[in-house]
């Protein structure tokens, strides 16, 4: 009797430590740690909207861009982009809601919170504005319009396909939505039976569907004219599928296979689809050794010129008045826009890394190693690089695109936290606040 209740009472200790402990972790659960959309800035102000572990939302962060100072902060977020706007800032979680808040103070305008999961915007759907509606998807397969200065609902577009083969879980999550004169061009994933997208334009005043089509992509890019699609995010060994559809129509003008890539000993460099003005530059990665092949085509499918360049491959292209700068592993290509002639080739002692900001004649980009690079455009001479802010094996270490502001370079780290302002000028750090905060 005395053994049973001894053993009764260590197991209801244990059970009230396990207990305490998981009130303590929820108490403390740190947010702002798993994901984050990039700088944003409106004025003397930087945005930051963060993702908390599993299925948390995170906060979203108002900072004083010259003193970094938080001036204020709210939950709710996700690592979605926040959608900015005159005085109010609109943002979506990752569970509950989208919701409005002015820039100067975080005064909640208004808020969305569906009881049922239905229509509760995502994460992974972009937000996109146009004239009073703002769009987004939702976690039901639905694209939905709501009204920019209260939140209500407009009109809503289910996109779930009734195809008995396709289940309602195995329906894939919205992307890429963006207006485009009065249509709404959205895409759908979806990785059963293949992976694939469908790509359809909707009326973006209400919400009736222009046309749809299937793609092995999703919209990379697009024009008044055409959407350009590639699946540059599909698994090992599957070829890239380059497809060019008509926006008024939704015809299909052309497509063309890409080669597989291989991402073992995975870099940064495995983009083969690079748009420049309506034109495009594709290249070919090579994993081993070997010349770059590269070619300039036009969105009419015709190629404008070919060449070979002494690298295995392109991290990204800036666009200048004359020419275009290739910039690729070690070293950078200055090509002639209409004729391909390479005028000038350098080398470089980092290895780029994605989403340049280009800033009159300075580039500012990530680096491989998860450092900041500055380099004169003048004469592609690197004048400052900055620490590795995250341990190499964690690629990418930065979200969204760098910032430039005041003098600053405002970079988000994503794998502890932080955000970093830099001097423009020779890269010293300035300020970092960390957005690894508990309630």
């Amino acid at each position: 009797m005395n053994t049973n209740l001894g053993t009764c009472a260590i197991k209801l200790s244990i059970l009230s430590i396990l207990l305490i402990g998981l009130m303590g972790c929820a108490k403390q659960e740190p947010y702002g740690c798993f994901s984050a959309s990039g700088p944003v800035t409106l004025g003397n102000t930087v945005f930051i909207t963060t993702e908390g572990i599993g299925p948390f939302d995170g906060p979203i962060f108002a900072i004083n861009i010259r003193t970094g100072e938080i001036r204020w902060s709210a939950r709710g977020a996700s690592f979605n982009p926040p959608l900015i706007d005159k005085d109010r800032i609109i943002y979506t979680g990752v569970n509950q809601q989208m919701c409005a808040r002015k820039t100067d103070t975080g005064q909640e305008i208004w808020s969305i919170a569906p009881q049922s999961q239905d229509r509760r915007p995502t994460s992974y759907s972009p937000l996109s504005k146009a004239d009073e509606f703002v769009y987004t998807g939702t976690s039901n397969d639905e694209v939905v319009a709501r009204n920019y200065k209260d939140g209500r609902l407009i009109w809503s577009y289910n996109c779930r396909r009734k195809d008995s083969a396709i289940k309602p879980w195995l329906q894939g999550i919205i992307r890429n939505i963006k207006c485009v004169g009065n249509g709404l061009v959205a895409a759908q994933e979806f990785h059963y039976p293949n992976y694939y997208y469908d790509i359809f334009q909707l009326d973006r005043h209400t919400g009736k569907r222009k046309w749809i089509i299937r793609c092995a992509g999703a919209p990379l890019l697009l024009t008044g004219q055409v959407c350009v699609a590639l699946n540059d995010n599909a698994p090992d060994n599957i070829s890239r599928e380059l497809t060019v559809v008509r926006l008024s129509d939704g015809t299909i003008l052309w497509n063309r296979v890409m080669p597989a890539i291989s991402s073992k000993g995975y870099t940064t460099f495995t983009q083969t689809v690079f748009p420049v003005s309506d034109r495009m530059i594709l290249s070919e990665p090579r994993e081993r050794g070997g010349r770059l092949p590269v070619e300039l085509v036009g969105f009419n499918g015709k190629t404008i010129w070919k060449t070979e360049l002494a690298t295995t491959s392109l991290g990204f292209v800036i666009e200048r008045s004359r020419n275009y700068l290739l910039f690729g592993k070690n070293r950078c290509f200055v090509l002639d826009k209409e004729t391909g002639a390479l005028s000038q080739e350098a080398p470089l002692d980092f290895v780029p890394g994605y989403l340049p900001t280009v800033l009159e004649d300075k580039l500012f980009c990530t680096t491989a190693k998860n450092e900041i690079a500055a380099v004169d455009l003048r004469t592609l001479k690197r004048f400052w690089l900055s620490e590795s802010f995250a341990p190499t094996n964690f690629f990418p270490g930065f979200s969204g695109q760098l910032a430039i502001v005041d003098n600053l370079v405002l970079a988000y780290c994503q794998t502890n936290g932080n955000l970093y302002a830099l001097d423009q000028f020779d890269g010293h750090l300035v300020w970092k606040i960390s957005t690894l905060r508990s309630n």
